[in-house]
């Protein structure tokens, strides 16, 4: 026998998702925040980086126009001067059109001269990742190469986000925490309902209160409410249907006894006879008697009659007239019918011919 599966928590299932969501939300934001940063920061180094290329154009075309484009080297600041730490991130170089230096600095002998590079290049020099910036003179005279190192522009980055995401990161428990106590006090209604009912005892089908149930309940205590009028409306039924087998069985119950009797303390072998045989008809009729009730219950069930047709009144009226004629000669009290003159029909009306029968027969049994 496989082991009963345990119910699933609405709760948990909802913090959970809460829990994975709001840090996969958290990832997406740094990844997007991440994204933007790196595309400013480029955005605004990669500008510096022209503009200072194009200084050093600027530069190189005045000592060319004055026939003094020789060899320069670029001295970086004094030991602990400001803007040396700057500087050692930085690299620029000029080349002839040999490939010969004309203009550097520390960090930009370690560059490359590439004849045809034009625009931004990323590589790798002594596994130090540098972006540089190669422009070529019009008249290819000289190439000038700016670049920078990727380790300071990812230090910009990263200071500009961790200003911003660690405290998001720090908020984060806090945050689960917040969602957690909300996940659960949505979910209070149905604890108060789920108590409610939980409080009743087995008689009570009193409505739940629509008042104060959050809407996205509505259609459940809806639904158990028109449960609760289906399940009074079918109690009212079955205290109907005891109440009227009662009745119905009371005058077949006592002939029954009469014949009984009759047939136990007679000597006469006839009378016992015919004792016995209406004590066999009386059995036969409240057999009858409770398919009847039966089928009456079932219709009141399905609010409708099960069959409707022409009702042949002549045997409704004998078979009433047979069952109920023992009881009432017993009480002295004359049963008779009139029939209307042919052709009329008496009452031509449709209806269940089993229901109708019980009917005659209740008034019949409450007029003895």
């Amino acid at each position: 026998m496989k082991p009963a599966r345990r119910p699933q928590s609405l709760q948990r299932r909802l913090l959970v998702a809460l829990l994975v969501a709001a840090p996969l939300l958290w990832a997406v934001t740094v990844g997007v925040a991440t994204n933007s940063a790196q595309t400013e920061v480029d955005e605004m180094f990669d500008g510096e980086l022209i503009r200072l290329a194009g200084t050093v154009h600027g530069a190189l075309s005045g000592m060319a126009a004055k026939g003094d484009l020789t060899e320069i080297e670029l001295q970086p600041p004094a030991a602990g001067g400001t803007g040396a730490a700057e500087l050692e991130d930085m690299a620029l170089v000029a080349w002839d059109a040999d490939g010969k230096p004309l203009l550097y600095d520390q960090q930009g002998v370690r560059l490359p001269w590439r004849r045809d590079a034009s625009g931004f290049v990323d590589m790798t020099i002594d596994d130090i990742a540098w972006r540089v910036y190669y422009q070529q003179a019009a008249d290819g005279r000289w190439c000038v190469a700016a670049a920078q190192r990727q380790e300071e522009r990812d230090e910009l980055i990263w200071g500009l986000l961790s200003g911003q995401l660690v405290p998001w990161l720090l908020m984060l428990p806090a945050l689960l925490l917040a969602l957690a106590w909300a996940s659960r006090r949505a979910l209070e209604p149905v604890r108060r309902i789920a108590g409610e009912l939980e409080g009743r005892d087995a008689d009570s089908l009193r409505p739940l209160p629509p008042e104060e149930t959050p809407a996205e309940l509505l259609p459940i205590v809806g639904a158990m409410n028109a449960l609760f009028e289906r399940i009074e409306a079918a109690r009212g039924r079955e205290r109907r249907f005891t109440a009227d087998a009662a009745h119905e069985l009371r005058t077949p119950l006592a002939l029954l006894r009469a014949q009984w009797d009759v047939a136990r303390n007679t000597d006469d072998p006839a009378e016992r006879d015919h004792a016995e045989r209406r004590l066999e008809a009386g059995i036969a009729r409240m057999d009858r008697l409770v398919s009847q009730m039966l089928a009456l219950s079932r219709v009141e069930a399905a609010e409708g009659l099960p069959r409707r047709r022409p009702v042949d009144w002549a045997p409704i009226i004998g078979q009433v007239m047979s069952d109920t004629l023992p009881l009432a000669e017993r009480r002295h009290i004359e049963l008779g019918c009139d029939w209307p003159e042919p052709p009329a029909r008496p009452l031509p009306v449709d209806g269940d011919p089993a229901l109708l029968e019980i009917l005659l027969r209740n008034l019949v049994d409450n007029a003895t």
